[in-house]
Formats: structure tokens, sequence, C-alpha cells
């Protein structure tokens, strides 16, 4: 009953530190302990099941603990001892030394702490008195028999309307017409410790990229995202459209646009006249050394004087595996940020600070703050991430695989972030997956919140701009997202509320499909990732 409340990564720690036959259901294993204590190799854990206080309940009740627990121990010691070992367990697990119930101490422990979880609970299992039941005698049915029998046999049976013994492998019949009788569980959204959120197959980031062999000493060191190039056939129409998007028109010259957000960072667009193509989006690099380097890369640009762009500064351009262009900026002076949207009080059921005072808002643009991410689609996805963790200082922060016929698992697509260190940055500045076909998926503008998101989702809609997909949730970096096509039909996105990473979180993979996109939002349509 209990395992059927644990949590979706709960669930998978256990299913790699049980044997395999249990199927990764303690409830199955649950019951072990009792029959292992019977047999000869695990008699010395048969007084593991109880202690035996001195007193005499109800009259007067106590329990000391050097005093009851028996010399080769007891329920209370081996609880102690067991979640103990169960703990570096559950660490083997996350750092992915063990699975498939490799290690059978690990194994035991859990099924011992289920089961001695439940026989703690148990009534007259914490006292001397009448051998946790057995004697005494009563009634229940119609049936005379134990108490000890009661709980352990005749109360569950009668739930599970069972006529008849079912093994403890077989343990449907209980669970069928228990799980009626439940209600269904409410939504709830939780904010949880990312060890928590990241799944059981992980492997710390360094260990990570020592097993990639990448040398982080000759990464060209890049520090944030900066902006998106691009080039459209029509700079009015597209002016247009990014400022329904929420950007503003930071300059302008002959053929050429740049767009801000209110963030510190001079422009988060740029756009070009010509026919539709993907320039690469930019990123600032540490310093002038640091793009020297990145003019040292085969292939790369020469260093360029932006000298007609906000800010000027310098910028080279260097071209990955299957020719996408990625653009090193430094030197740039930032501008002036604002005006920045307020934070709202939000009034709930229990905690109410917005007193006296309403909300209220104002139809529009949802303002772009800065730009969050760009993902590309390609055909090389083994080759591409070589080249972006082994030549930038980018890092995976979760992996997205597919199984094949064996059971082996292929990488298909990665979330990488900029590897800062200690430092806190976005769950992905940039992302890939495996596809037919090399071409961008879409850029992502960070906005203000949920209300902004929706307020800009409207206008668009008002605009007769076509949604791709949104509002919704995603699951891996967390945000809320809301997909658009602008004019030209290049896929561009929204979003608020993203997850902060550093190198402390480990590397997580999972597996690959629809139901890893979104928790909540519209169907994701079937081209998505195409």
């Amino acid at each position: 009953m209990a395992e059927h409340f644990l949590e979706p990564y709960t669930v998978s720690v256990l299913e790699h530190i049980l044997e395999p036959q249990y199927n990764g259901s303690i409830g199955r294993a649950a019951a072990w302990a009792d029959g292992y204590a019977h047999t000869d190799e695990g008699r010395f854990s048969y007084p593991w099941h109880w202690i035996d206080s001195h007193d005499y309940a109800p009259q007067h009740c106590d329990l000391y603990y050097n005093r009851d627990c028996a010399k080769g121990g007891c329920v209370v010691s081996a609880i102690d001892n067991q979640t103990s070992i169960l703990k570096g367990c559950i660490s083997d697990v996350k750092a992915g030394s063990l699975n498939n119930g490799a290690n059978l101490t690990c194994s035991y422990a859990l099924k011992w702490v289920s089961h001695f979880l439940g026989d703690i609970a148990q009534p007259l299992h914490a006292s001397g008195r009448a051998a946790g039941g057995n004697f005494v005698r009563v009634k229940f049915d119609n049936v005379s028999t134990e108490l000890h029998a009661v709980w352990d046999h005749y109360i569950p049976y009668r739930a599970a309307k069972a006529t008849q013994s079912f093994s403890n492998q077989t343990i449907a019949p209980f669970f069928e017409y228990l799980h009626p009788s439940r209600e269904t569980s409410p939504a709830r959204g939780a904010t949880i410790p990312q060890d928590a959120a990241i799944p059981a197959d992980r492997k710390p980031l360094r260990e990570w990229q020592a097993s990639q062999g990448i040398d982080r000493g000759a990464q060209v060191k890049i520090t944030k995202v900066s902006h998106m190039r691009y080039q459209h056939p029509d700079l009015a129409e597209i002016t247009t459209f990014l400022r329904d998007f929420g950007m503003s028109v930071a300059q302008k010259t002959e053929g050429k646009r740049w767009f801000k957000g209110y963030g510190t960072d001079q422009y988060v667009y740029y756009a070009q006249q010509g026919e539709k193509k993907f320039l690469g989006g930019a990123f600032e690099v540490e310093s002038y050394a640091e793009l020297e380097k990145a003019a040292r890369i085969p292939g790369a640009s020469a260093i360029q004087a932006l000298t007609d762009a906000p800010g000027g500064g310098h910028m080279v351009t260097v071209y990955d595996t299957e020719g996408f262009p990625i653009n090193l900026i430094y030197g740039q002076t930032p501008k002036s940020s604002g005006p920045i949207p307020e934070v709202l009080q939000t009034n709930y059921e229990v905690q109410k600070p917005r007193v006296a005072a309403f909300q209220r808002f104002k139809p529009g643009p949802a303002a772009v703050h800065k730009l969050g991410h760009y993902g590309l689609c390609v055909t090389q996805f083994p080759d591409q991430l070589a080249f972006y963790t082994r030549t930038f200082n980018f890092a995976p922060t979760d992996f997205l695989y597919v199984q094949d016929e064996q059971g082996e698992k292929k990488d298909v697509a990665t979330f990488l972030h900029i590897d800062i260190g200690p430092n806190f940055t976005d769950h992905h500045t940039f992302f890939m997956s495996s596809n037919p076909t090399a071409h961008v998926h879409h850029c992502s503008f960070e906005v203000h919140d949920f209300d902004s998101q929706n307020l800009g989702h409207e206008w668009l809609a008002k605009k007769g701009y076509k949604s791709v997909w949104g509002v919704g949730r995603h699951i891996l970096g967390s945000q809320i997202f809301d997909y658009w096509w602008d004019t030209t039909g290049n896929m561009i996105e929204h979003y608020a509320d993203g997850d902060l990473v550093n190198e402390e979180t480990p590397v997580g993979w999972g597996a690959a499909g629809d139901e890893s996109l979104a928790v909540w939002g519209p169907e994701v349509p079937s081209w998505f990732l195409d």
C-alpha cells in the first residue's frame, strides 16, 4: 500500500537497488525478511523483528534501548544500521555505480528497512508482552486465531476481498479492490532540490567530462549568451513581429536592425536583409585572449570590429561540424537595464500578503528581458556533441536517449549549459537533437512571469500570428513556454521561471518522448521535434 504513494523519482532509485525479480516493488520485496529469518543463513536476523521492552502495557509503558535491545540486535538497532547502509546505496545509484540489484548488501538493507518499519508499527512489536500478539487469542469474522494473525493476515485479506491466499509475488488482488477506494490525488507542484529532481541515471559533471577526454583548459571560455542573428527577406515585416513579440529597436541602418530587451545586453536579436538564413547565436567570451583563441579554430573568421553595432566590441565566427555558425564577441559595452517589471505579490489560501491592493494588468506584448537559449536539429549528434563540449565550455545538464532492440541506450538529444564552475547559470543555453535534416529549431527569450507570458500570448494571437505550442510548462528546465512562428517561418519562444545549475549539478539521462517534454499544456504537435 505504501509504495503506491512513492514519487516517481523514488521508485526509479529503488529499481536500481532491488534484484530484478522484484520489478522495483518494495511491496513485493518487504515480506522477504520473514522468510529469510527462518533459514539457516538468515537466522541471525530473527530477533531484529521486534524489541522486548520490560514494561507492562497499558498499565505502564517504557522502553530503554540499552536495556531492552537484545545482544544480537532488535528492530530499533536494525532500522538504524540498515538505514545507514541504505543511504550509501542511494548515493551509489545517483552516482551511476549501482544498478540492477548488483549489490546484495544494498538490496537486503532496503528489504529489511521496508519490513522493519512495518514491524515496529505493529501492535506489541515494541513490547515484551504477549510475544507480539501471538499469545493473545481473539475472534475475527467468527474465526478463532491469534491477534498477530489478525493484522498480518485477516485485515488485509478482508480489505482485498480475497477468498484464498495469494503470494507476495501476486499481490494484484489486494490492490484491485483497494485502489478504487482511493480518491484521485489532486494536482500539486513542489520546489524540490536538484538532487531529488534529476533521474537516478546520472553522473557527476567532472566525471562525465573526464570520460569524454575533455581538456577544460583548451576550451574557449564563454561567459553568457548574447543575441541571435538571422537574415530575413522583409525587414519591415520582421520588425513589426519582433515589436509585437516584446522587443524594441535599438538601432537601424540600411539593411540591418538591432533589437533590444530590458536587460543589460545592448541587443538580443540582430536581423539583416536577405533571403531566409540562420546566422547563428552569439556568446560573450571572458577576454580578448579567448577571442583570439577562437580565431585560431580551423575555418574561423578573422576578428571583426562591430563598428556599426550598439555597444561596439569585436566578433569571431566559428563553424561547427555541420556548418552552423557560432559567434563569439568581446568588448561590447553593456547598457543600463530597465524598466524592470514589478514582482507581483500573490495571495495563497493561508499566506495573503497582498492586502487592500488589487491586481491590474495592461494588455500588450510580453516584454523580452534577454536571450535564454537556442537549439539545433543535427544529423551527426555524436560529432556535434564532441565539438561543442570540447571546443567551448558547454556542459551537459541532461541527455535524452532511445533504446534499440537489444536494450542499448543511444543519446539523441542534450541540453547544455555554460560551465562557469560554482556560479549558477541557466539550465540550458544551447541544445541539440538528432534529426534526419540539419536546421535551427528555435530560439527562446526570457519574459518576466506567467501573467506577462499569457498577456503576450493573447497579444500575438490577436495580431494574427501563428502559435506553435503553448502556453505550458517544460519538465527539463522547468520553464513555462510559449512557441510561435515568426513572419519568416522561424520558431521563436517566450519562457519564464527557468532552472539554474552549476558544476555540482549531475548530468542526468532520461528517456526521449513526448511525455518528457511538458508536465502541463496543450498536446505537443506531432512534428514539433522534426
